[in-house]
């Protein structure tokens, strides 16, 4: 019997250190779950505060005062979809001075395909600098209202062919003239301009009436450019105020010149002509007084059918102001222009947007997150 207790006592130490054994391996196990969870919770949080730098750096980006085209650089998105972060923003002008601390952000202002974009990153960095977590990429892309939206004495919205058969004033006394300059408390530009690809940007025009001894009153302060959503809205109301000209003809100073339009010998005529054929033609010593706007309506003759179809608006092919003696001019008048629109229930900020103040004060727009 003593010998059974013995063993008993043997097993039972056996058991105990089966038991302790299998409770030592559950604790580790345990242990080594709870490091994985600790892990996991800090490589989140580290990830959540990489992206909030992002976040942070798209925010101040866009909050940048007086942001314009002019901030923006020529790249690809692409190049930004598996950057390091060391690596991103090669090549163009990075800001890495929006976050601090323990975390880091960077932008760039990036022109993609004649869009704007906002494009971002952000990590968070360990006592050394070191890069402990990074985010993704943030594109954000902006719409920017900045072209001239008010008034001019000659305007073309739909933009002007770059291979167009164009023939600025030549003489002393011919002009293009608006009303003082810009920067002035009160101005209208000589002329406004949509630029794109295949069309004369304003610097073209520029440097072409330089090139012809400036004759024409076109310069730096007096030539403007459309903003995309400046344009769109003027052609959007030329194309009401053509609807009510179809439907009531109200006598007042608007024209509509439906094939272009043509002024020769000792022509002088007022209003606000809007020539829809994309040809304007003035020769000898001719002269408008009010504004003119020219644009090439493609799709005129199936819109007056009745179809339903929206506008679609051309580059314009000829524009030739000869001027051969004192005139071949065009010369903005306010009240004219005024007069013109009232019947048509319009004013001239209604119309053209900014009215008599020049610019437009609208703040860019976000219209795409990701």
């Amino acid at each position: 019997m003593g010998w059974d207790m013995k063993q008993q006592q043997g097993a039972a130490l056996v058991v105990v250190l089966s038991m302790l054994t299998m409770s030592l391996m559950l604790g580790l196990s345990g242990m080594q779950s709870s490091l994985v969870e600790e892990r996991l919770a800090g490589n989140y949080k580290a990830a959540t505060e990489a992206q909030m730098a992002a976040e942070k750096a798209v925010s101040a980006a866009f909050d940048k005062e007086d942001l314009s085209s002019d901030d923006f650089e020529v790249g690809g998105l692409d190049d930004f979809e598996s950057v390091a972060w060391d690596g991103f923003g090669e090549g163009l002008t990075v800001d890495e001075n929006v976050c601090e601390g323990s975390v880091g952000c960077k932008y760039v202002y990036v022109e993609a395909e004649g869009e704007y974009y906002i494009v971002s990153l952000g990590s968070v960095l360990s006592n050394g600098g070191e890069v402990l977590a990074t985010s993704d990429p943030l594109f954000v892309k902006v719409d920017l209202d900045e072209g001239y939206a008010g008034p001019s004495a000659v305007n073309f919205p739909g933009g002007l062919s770059d291979d167009a058969n164009v023939h600025w004033p030549n003489s002393n006394k011919s002009r293009i003239a608006g009303q003082g300059e810009s920067g002035d408390s009160f101005y209208v530009s000589a002329l406004s301009v949509f630029e794109g690809e295949g069309l004369y940007s304003r610097d073209d025009i520029l440097s072409e009436v330089e090139r012809g001894n400036n004759k024409t009153g076109l310069r730096d302060g007096t030539l403007e450019s459309y903003s995309k959503s400046g344009k769109e809205m003027l052609v959007e109301n030329i194309k009401k105020l053509y609807d009510e000209y179809l439907a009531d003809d109200k006598r007042s100073g608007v024209v509509f010149h439906e094939g272009g339009m043509t002024l020769s010998g000792n022509s002088s005529v007022e209003g606000l002509h809007i020539v829809l054929g994309g040809e304007v033609n003035f020769n000898g010593n001719v002269d408008l007084g009010g504004s003119l706007i020219v644009l090439d309506v493609e799709n005129l003759d199936d819109y007056k059918d009745g179809s339903d179809v929206g506008w679609k608006v051309g580059a314009v092919t000829e524009a030739r102001f000869n001027g051969g003696g004192n005139k071949g001019s065009v010369w903005y008048q306010e009240e004219v222009v005024v007069d013109a629109l009232e019947p048509y229930g319009f004013s001239l900020e209604e119309f053209f947007g900014g009215g008599d103040s020049g610019k437009v004060g609208g703040k860019p727009k976000i219209s795409e997150w990701r």
